[in-house]
């Protein structure tokens, strides 16, 4: 799914062409035999510092993230298929049949078995994906987690060695609240949409781009096949095939479509995470811009830096 994220030269604060990090949460990757989901970022108390916080919080999304792109659940949507496929088979050839397409009749075994595996299929996915949704709604909390007014209010972490920070790698350059005092901010083209020119913002996961290609190419060879074949049983023309063929396409297609679009509606509010993130995003970056050019930050009372006046403080 690709954990380091090296922004596009169009998309680069700065003008960057290989940036590790980017404004926001990146995710780390797991290590190898670490499962299971993280705790919610209000069952993790605060750190010390903004950058013990970005590193566990890091470690947390990559988790998951992890569960909720996982390649197992396309596996899983397969089996699904498969089975919805057998199932259907029978019964759609029973009605075939009765519509007087030269098919053979199913036996009646076959007939109950497909009831049956249809009742039970649609419970069982329902039981397995449970944890999908909270693989979501966790990955939904700890990628807005970096815009909570306690984390941005934690201390700076001190440079290790060199007191020269560096804009790729800081954790203090995630965020423009973070970033305003060390690095100067820069506007970002294109940052509030998700897709452009058909391809996808570095916001979104390389395993979110593949499932929208690939889920968009089954839904569109699915409907022409079974357009293809439902005019075959007409007899209204189309490509020539046998009646079996043609029912067992008209078959895949009614195993395959539903299946496509509910994929698609889990993935719809994935890109809108993206999308409304890259809002907020650059909301915070066009504030803390305008706080750099009106000449830094004013010193309160307390000697806490404060914005000056018709600019929002906070994330």
């Amino acid at each position: 799914m690709g954990y380091v994220h090296k922004t596009p030269a169009w998309a680069g604060p700065l003008g960057a062409k290989a940036r590790r990090t980017y404004w926001g949460l990146v995710p780390t990757e797991p290590a190898r035999g670490v499962r299971g989901l993280p705790p919610h970022p209000d069952e993790v108390p605060l750190p010390e510092t903004f950058g013990q916080w970005y590193r566990t919080a890091s470690a947390h999304l990559g988790l998951a993230e992890r569960a909720d792109l996982g390649l197992s659940r396309i596996c899983a949507g397969a089996v699904l298929v498969l089975a919805q496929f057998a199932a259907q088979l029978p019964l759609v050839a029973l009605l075939a049949e009765f519509a007087g397409v030269p098919v053979p009749r199913p036996a009646t075994g076959l007939l109950v078995a497909g009831m049956v595996l249809l009742v039970v299929m649609p419970l069982c996915w329902a039981r397995y994906r449970r944890s999908w949704s909270d693989a979501w709604r966790l990955r939904q909390a700890w990628s807005w987690a970096i815009n909570d007014p306690a984390v941005l209010a934690l201390p700076v972490e001190p440079a290790d060695a060199d007191p020269a920070r560096d804009v790729d790698t800081d954790p203090e350059a995630t965020h423009p609240y973070r970033a305003r005092e060390l690095f100067p901010i820069a506007p970002r083209p294109f940052v509030n949409r998700v897709i452009v020119a058909g391809s996808f913002s570095d916001r979104v996961r390389g395993r979110e781009v593949l499932r929208f290609y690939l889920q968009v190419t089954l839904i569109v060879v699915s409907v022409i096949a079974a357009l293809f074949a439902f005019l075959q049983l007409s007899g209204t023309g189309g490509p020539p095939m046998s009646a079996w063929t043609a029912v067992v396409v008209v078959t895949a297609a009614l195993a395959l479509l539903p299946a496509l679009a509910a994929a698609m509606g889990r993935l719809v509010p994935r890109l809108l995470l993206a999308h409304h993130l890259a809002v907020v995003e650059t909301d915070a970056r066009e504030r803390w811009i305008a706080w750099q050019a009106a000449g830094g930050p004013d010193v309160g009372k307390e000697g806490e830096p404060t914005p000056p006046s018709g600019i929002a403080s906070g994330a």
